[in-house]
């Protein structure tokens, strides 16, 4: 039968576009090691939606098991992708050794080689056969292989948004608000998954899993654009920490206050506030090419005298806008 897709397949095109896009605008404008993390999930969500996109477009069971298949086993990185991105998140680069990150990919690469012989050993689905769907789906008989799968994926699903979890509650509002909006994304798509899995999907047959991934770019999209999750991280702010010492401030490009620590806090009268100027809690620091002693923050008087140094972060090359740290020494 010809391929002739649908409402719902160009539902899951479109999907699979945001993905792509967003996908692009990250690679090619950040450069943080906990970058590519992110990107592979964001692409194994797109390369999801794509694939399921095209097999609901045909109307044959032949036409449609080699999609299935591939949209199986790509379906099956979706996890791994989440995990490796949270941990960098979280800042657990100590565990992603060599042989970490090797049993990590390893799973769902033996998945997918078994999704894809699947028709040989029948470990992963016994039957595919036409749903009872207002689609033309078909749908498969799962096998023991598919829950073993299954079993391992919402443990790592589970444990990473645990490490999300656990890193926002020891951060500043902003960190909570990533995570919060992070978590958001990742629960429509585990509810419409294990609703299929369980066979009670609101529309027999179909996953509708793919379908869940637009709310996932949505809130991807605020955490990126409203919270600035590449941007700030609970991992950069401790690496800053390291850098500059205690007493750290965060300003953007035009001055603002992005973030402060505790010390910073204690020390600058008045505290250094979230989306106030640096000027109300500190002189403006003099540019490059003036002279003289460098600004002084005004301590509280059992604080003694503050010094503010300022330092600016962000490669030109990143498309980031630059920002400084402030430190008080």
């Amino acid at each position: 039968m010809p391929w002739v897709p649908g409402v719902p397949s160009f539902v899951l095109f479109g999907i699979s576009l945001l993905s792509a896009l967003l996908a692009v605008a990250v690679r090619r404008t950040r450069s943080e090691r906990y970058v590519g993390g992110f990107v592979a999930l964001v692409a194994v969500i797109g390369a999801w939606a794509l694939s399921y996109g095209v097999q609901l477009g045909f109307g044959s069971r032949a036409a449609q098991l080699p999609w299935w298949q591939l949209t199986l086993a790509v379906a099956g990185f979706i996890p791994t992708a989440w995990l490796l991105f949270t941990l960098r998140y979280a800042g657990k680069d100590a565990w992603l050794t060599r042989p970490a990150r090797w049993l990590m990919v390893s799973e769902p690469a033996v998945f997918a080689a078994f999704v894809l012989t699947n028709p040989r050993h029948g470990l992963i689905w016994t039957e595919f056969r036409l749903a009872a769907a207002p689609v033309g789906v078909f749908a498969p008989e799962f096998a023991v292989g598919y829950y073993l799968h299954i079993a391992y994926a919402y443990a790592i699903v589970g444990f990473a948004s645990y490490l999300v979890l656990r890193t926002a509650a020891r951060s500043s509002a902003l960190y909570r608000r990533q995570a919060g909006t992070l978590l958001a994304a990742v629960a429509p798509p585990w509810v419409a998954h294990v609703a299929f899995t369980l066979r009670a999907s609101p529309v027999p047959g179909l996953d509708l899993t793919p379908f869940t991934f637009g709310a996932t770019v949505v809130f991807i999209g605020v955490a990126l654009f409203r919270f600035d999750l590449l941007d700030r991280t609970p991992i950069a702010r401790a690496a800053a920490l390291d850098v500059v010492g205690n007493g750290l401030v965060v300003l953007d490009a035009e001055g603002m206050v992005v973030d402060a620590d505790e010390r910073a806090r204690r020390v600058l009268t008045p505290a250094p506030a979230v989306g106030t100027h640096v000027s109300s809690c500190s002189p403006t620091p003099r540019s490059s090419g003036s002279r003289g002693p460098p600004s002084r923050a005004r301590p509280r008087p059992s604080a003694g005298r503050t010094r503010c140094r300022c330092r600016r972060y962000g490669a030109p090359t990143t498309g980031s806008p630059a920002k400084r740290w402030c430190s008080g020494t």
